[in-house]
């Protein structure tokens, strides 16, 4: 059985005190800014990390973004939307790259009108499209990594091979763009040592390669893909770190470039739990079915593909269990957490539910990396 994350005692307490206030209204994603905060202090902790720009797609509660601002992080976006999300909630456009290796013309344009000047790309069709609408601007490559050991893998939609990375960096140079940089990702909730240790090594090759060749650049972007569904992100963190710590030594002090990173998951996944609440408890046939009051609709998309989430009662009542379908309150037969979750044997009506981990890609799913749901034209 794969290890569960453990939810933090700090936000056991946190929804102890918030019903004994009488403020549980449920359906409720309950958020610990004191989570984040260690969180985020942690990762900088055990990784050597020169910025850390946290995905607005993660997590695009305003309240969360402030307080990752003041520890001192920057962020990414991957379209116009993001980034007028974090320019109202007071943060610096000279903060942010727009990291979308594929992007619109029009939103590459608004990104450079409102300040922002380092942007993604992999491919030389989006050299022009940079050159055009927000020109001299810096710009990286998003490198192509292997993926294995990934629960979500992302390298068959982006990356540049290897062989191809000074070439795009010269196009960019030639286009009056600035090279600056190398980028990877290594897949969501990726612990594979492996797979990092090669990734940093393939960038730092490429790297020296387009040193060699007359392209100073600044920094190699590690990504996201951090460990922090499925056990103790803390120790695992520390693994990925000891094991890129050689090449981080010929990065940093041999080439001289800066280290960033973009975890995610790592700092808010663990940071905030779903609170919901039983509407009812029935038997289908030979099986067990319990009712809340919010689905995967509702932020719990990933479940499609396979991810999983902790389910637990928050106060038993009893230490019998049973195994339950846990349901969504929708009209859609796919609409389920989970089909084999052990729950209180005496669950029932009114009873309290705590989905976990909620903090990361749940809140902002419903406008994913800022692309909002298509309109509805109705004639």
């Amino acid at each position: 059985m794969k290890a569960l994350s453990v939810i933090p005692e700090t936000l056991l307490l946190l929804l102890d005190r918030i019903q004994s206030e009488g403020r549980c209204k449920t359906p409720l994603i309950l958020t610990s800014k004191a989570l984040l905060e260690y969180n985020y202090r942690c990762f900088c902790s055990l990784l050597p990390v020169d910025a850390v720009f946290f995905p607005v797609k993660a997590n695009n509660v305003p309240e969360v973004l402030v307080c990752l601002r003041d520890q001192g992080a920057r962020f990414e976006a991957a379209s116009s939307d993001e980034l007028y999300l974090l320019l109202h909630t007071g943060i610096a456009s000279s903060d942010v790259i727009f990291s979308n290796p594929i992007k619109s013309p029009e939103h590459i344009a608004r990104a450079h009108l409102a300040g922002v000047r380092t942007f993604a790309f992999d491919a030389a069709s989006e050299v022009r499209k940079i050159q055009r609408h927000a020109p001299q601007s810096e710009v990286y490559v998003r490198i192509e990594v292997s993926n294995e050991g990934a629960e979500w893998k992302l390298h068959h939609k982006f990356g540049a091979p290897g062989n191809e990375v000074v070439g795009l960096c010269t196009a960019a140079r030639d286009a009056g763009l600035v090279p600056v940089g190398l980028a990877f990702h290594v897949g969501w909730n990726n612990g594979r040592l492996d797979s990092w240790s090669r990734a940093l090594q393939h960038s730092v090759q490429i790297a020296e390669s387009c040193i060699r060749q007359g392209i100073p650049l600044r920094s190699i972007n590690i990504g996201g893909g951090f460990p922090a569904h499925g056990g103790d992100q803390y120790a695992r963190l520390k693994d990925i770190a000891d094991v890129l710590r050689p090449t981080l030594r010929i990065l940093k002090e041999e080439l001289g470039l800066l280290l960033y990173a973009e975890p995610g998951s790592f700092i808010a996944a663990n940071a905030c739990v779903m609170v919901c609440r039983v509407l009812d408890v029935m038997q289908r046939r030979d099986q067990a079915w319990v009712y809340v009051d919010s689905g995967i609709n509702q932020g719990f998309y990933w479940i499609y593909a396979g991810v999983k989430y902790q389910v637990v009662a928050a106060q038993p009542r009893s230490r019998q269990t049973r195994s339950y379908v846990v349901t969504g309150p929708t009209c859609d037969s796919h609409d389920i957490f989970g089909e084999a979750i052990e729950l209180p044997a005496d669950l029932r009506e009114g009873d309290l539910l705590l989905v976990f981990p909620a903090g990361a890609y749940i809140s902002s799913a419903r406008n994913y990396n800022g692309f909002a749901y298509p309109a509805v034209l109705f004639e």
